[in-house]
Formats: C-alpha cells, sequence, structure tokens
C-alpha cells in the first residue's frame, strides 16, 4: 500500500526517497514511489513481474499518476482519488474554504495543479485499474472521481469503480465512523469494498 509515502523515510537496502519527508502535493510523492518501486522490484522475494499498487484520498491520486508514467505496475486501486486538483481547488474556493495548493500567480496555480492532475494524463494509463469513492465524501473529492471515471469512458478505456452512495471519505479501509449511517451499514460497506479490492488484485495480478 503506498499512501503519503513520503512521509516515511527509508533507508538500508532502499536508497533515501527523494523529498525527505515534504509535503509535495501529489507530484514528488509519485517521484518518491516509482523510486522505491525502482528498488525493491530488484529484491530476490518481489516477482517484478505482479505488481500492484493501492491508495486512498492523497495516496488515490498518487497511485492513478504513478500508473500513467509507470508501465510495470499491472493493477492500481484509487480510493476517494486526489484525481482533478482543478475541481478541490474552485469547488474550494466557491464554498469559501482554504484552498489547497497556492500558488504566487494565477499561471503558476494553474501550471502546478495541471502537474498533478491524474485527469490530464489518464490517456496513458494501461494497467487495470478500480476506482472506489463513497457518494458521501466532500463534493469536490466525488466529483474528481466521477470527472476522472467520465474521462476514461471517453478514452475509450477498460477500467471498473463502484460508487457507494452514502458512504464518506475513509470508508473503505475501515475508518470506524460515519456520521449518516448506522454503524452495521458503513460496516457492510467497508467489508464489500474490501472484498472488491482483493477480489481486483486476485483476478488481475
Amino acid at each position: 500500500i503506498f499512501d503519503d509515502i513520503n512521509r516515511y523515510p527509508i533507508s538500508g537496502s532502499v536508497r533515501r526517497l527523494v523529498s525527505e519527508g515534504k509535503f509535495e502535493g501529489l507530484k514528488g510523492e509519485v517521484d518518491d514511489t516509482l523510486t522505491l518501486l525502482e528498488n525493491v522490484k530488484n529484491l530476490q522475494y518481489v516477482d517484478k513481474e505482479r505488481i500492484g499498487m493501492i491508495g486512498g484520498s492523497h495516496g488515490g491520486g498518487i497511485t492513478a499518476l504513478a500508473l500513467a508514467r509507470y508501465r510495470e505496475i499491472d493493477v492500481g486501486i484509487s480510493c476517494a482519488g486526489i484525481l482533478n486538483p482543478f475541481r478541490w481547488h474552485f469547488d474550494y474556493l466557491k464554498e469559501g474554504k482554504p484552498v489547497s495548493y497556492v500558488r504566487s500567480t494565477f499561471e503558476q496555480q494553474m501550471q502546478y495543479m495541471l502537474e498533478r492532475s491524474a485527469l490530464h494524463v489518464a490517456e496513458y494509463i494501461s494497467a487495470h485499474l478500480l476506482i472506489i469513492v463513497g457518494g458521501a465524501d466532500s463534493p469536490a473529492i466525488y466529483k474528481m472521481s466521477l470527472d476522472f471515471i467520465n474521462e476514461m469512458r471517453r478514452l475509450g478505456k477498460t477500467f471498473e469503480y463502484k460508487i457507494y452512495p452514502k458512504e464518506v471519505h475513509g470508508f473503505y479501509f475501515g475508518h470506524p465512523y460515519n456520521p449518516i449511517l448506522p454503524e452495521e451499514e458503513w460496516k457492510k460497506d467497508t467489508e464489500d469494498a474490501y472484498q472488491m479490492m482483493k477480489g481486483f488484485f486476485k483476478k488481475n495480478l
């Protein structure tokens, strides 16, 4: 599981990651992930013909971006991923919320987000891909998932997705909260998502 991997420096048999623990808004974290993959795939106990990747939220965006850049990843699962930072930026502006990835000029802001948008590199994704998102997630994250799904369809890509209409952010990894659902319901959705992810890896790896 690769999720905000740059926050956990690695030493020893795997060389240090590039960003050294700094938050870099998807771009540097993808570099870190690919650096790690280049190292671990050469370890004796790693089957480099069967590489899978999964991430949630920020890690979901990292997963999709990594798939576009690294063809040796066979399977990817993006859960409520930050797939279109433009949506986050402009939706948050409308809602009066703090805006992520702020840069000094509008042009710099647009370039910064473009470099971190999986939506704009979807054409380069050839791996088996599963997208999972909750319909009750934040509007920006839900909409960017739909943006990405629609772009993959437009490109004629083969992929799978599932939307859990009543679920919030993080349910797919068993976060023990959902203010709008009884416990037995969100636990059922969490188990369903887990089994779906497990089955997707089993089927495609």
